[in-house]
């Protein structure tokens, strides 16, 4: 993860105070302190502990093992200067993003930094973590000062600058109809380490991911603001049954500068330097409703395969005039969109005097345009075994085309098959020219 960028401020303070050398300035206090932004966090939750150096200058901090998390991003580096009542405050603070990974009660030790000719320790930090989906308990403000009351809560402040929409191709479908879902994330404000926390549930759905290229970002218009905006995940769906099926929400969480406000808003010391707090964000994609309709009764036809969408029938036969003992190739090719990955096999007649071997199956798929289709290939191996003149029956495929929104039935063309030579008493060689008497018998 790449780490969170200082705040220049000492260049922008050295200038105002040579602007100003009258002025008596004393140093406040020295202090090494750690404080977190939430003490009771539930499983999988991410949240924010700092150490802050205030006031001396020291090497790099030794910070603490964080046992019992998972270190999603740090150390932060950002650079705070306050002047208040001629009182100079400086400090540095290094933030880590620490994800709780199972419940219990955890310490997040102490950590050390040589400044000013001798060792401060910081006080070590309790947490407890509690099991996913359990209500928060109240207080839960991890030791940082609560801030002015008098504006609106970074909540507010970033619903409106940093959010996910759910974007469905269609909302009233067939089940077994396939629809896209596209996450998309808009910022306008500086963000770092967009994490997706709790990813979607799809009850109901059958589920095909989308493989996105590299993330890139793009500028939007939305709503009349512009946002940087980029995709950040995309599947396609198939309703397994009928009635108003949902989408969850995603819960997903970033790093945000929030710009603070200056205690005394007259003092133009204060107004005069800006200082960013960097804010761990949780917030959720939307739900989406979805009405699914079931395939109707009427009109289905007897052979029906179970699948929706839009395919294609092609059928060919290497040839058709042969001998007996000699095998014949049969290939049927479904193609078209929908979900061929559940395709079923195919019910085939066949003459009674041929042999029939179980069919080599190829597949591949694709997903352009958020869509997924592909084709579906089956080789049937044939043998006949007496001389004759043989009709293969025209091969069907029934399916429900959505773009109709009836029923459709693929035909392919009727195969007639000479058969010459002598008949074949035994059963046809097996493929991979393995002879039938070279097959032994367990136990025999």
């Amino acid at each position: 993860m790449k780490d969170l960028k200082p705040i220049p401020m000492r260049p922008l303070l050295t200038l105002w105070l040579a602007l100003v050398p009258w002025l008596p300035i004393g140093l406040s206090a020295q202090d090494f302190s750690a404080f977190v932004d939430k003490k009771q966090v539930q499983v999988g939750e991410t949240f924010q502990v700092s150490f802050r150096l205030s006031n001396v200058q020291g090497k790099t901090p030794q910070f603490p093992d964080f046992d019992g998390f998972n270190v999603r991003g740090g150390p932060g580096l950002s650079q705070s200067t306050t002047i208040v009542n001629r009182q100079v405050s400086q400090s540095v603070t290094y933030s880590f993003y620490l994800q709780a990974m199972s419940e219990g009660s955890f310490t997040i030790g102490a950590a050390t930094v040589e400044a000013g000719g001798q060792t401060l320790r910081s006080e070590p930090i309790e947490v407890t973590v509690s099991a996913r989906g359990s209500s928060p308990a109240p207080g839960n403000q991890g030791g940082q000062q609560a801030g002015r009351n008098d504006g609106p809560s970074v909540e507010d402040q970033l619903k409106d600058n940093v959010f996910v929409r759910t974007l469905v191709d269609k909302t009233d479908v067939y089940q077994g109809e396939q629809v896209t879902v596209t996450y998309k994330f808009y910022k306008r404000v500086q963000t770092m380490n967009l994490t997706a926390e709790d990813p979607p549930r799809y009850e109901g759905f059958w589920v095909e991911g989308v493989d996105l290229p590299r993330v890139t970002s793009q500028q939007e218009v939305y709503q009349g603001r512009q946002y940087q905006t980029a995709v950040i995940k995309q599947d396609i769906l198939f309703p397994q049954r009928s009635g108003e099926l949902t989408l969850d929400p995603m819960t997903l969480s970033c790093v945000v500068q929030v710009r603070t406000q200056p205690a005394n808003p007259r003092n133009p010391f204060e107004r005069f330097f800006n200082t960013y707090q960097e804010y761990n964000y949780s917030f959720k994609s939307p739900a989406v409703r979805l009405q699914v309709k079931p395939l109707p009764t009427a009109g289905r036809p007897a052979g029906f395969s179970g699948m929706v969408g839009t395919f294609d029938l092609e059928t060919s036969l290497d040839r058709t005039e042969t001998e007996t003992g000699e095998p014949i190739t049969l290939k049927v090719t479904l193609s078209g969109q929908g979900n061929i990955k559940k395709m079923p096999p195919l019910d085939l007649d066949f003459p009674e005097d041929f042999d029939v071997f179980d069919p080599q199956v190829s597949e591949q798929t694709s997903r352009q345009g958020g869509r997924l289709g592909g084709r579906r290939s089956y080789e049937y191996l044939i043998v006949p075994r007496n001389p004759g003149d043989y009709r293969l029956p025209e091969i069907r495929f029934s399916y429900f085309d959505v773009r109709k929104g009836r029923y459709e039935t693929l035909t392919g063309p009727e195969y007639v098959i000479n058969v010459t030579g002598e008949p074949q008493l035994a059963p046809a060689p097996l493929p991979g020219n393995i002879g039938q008497d070279e097959v032994e018998l367990i136990g025999q």
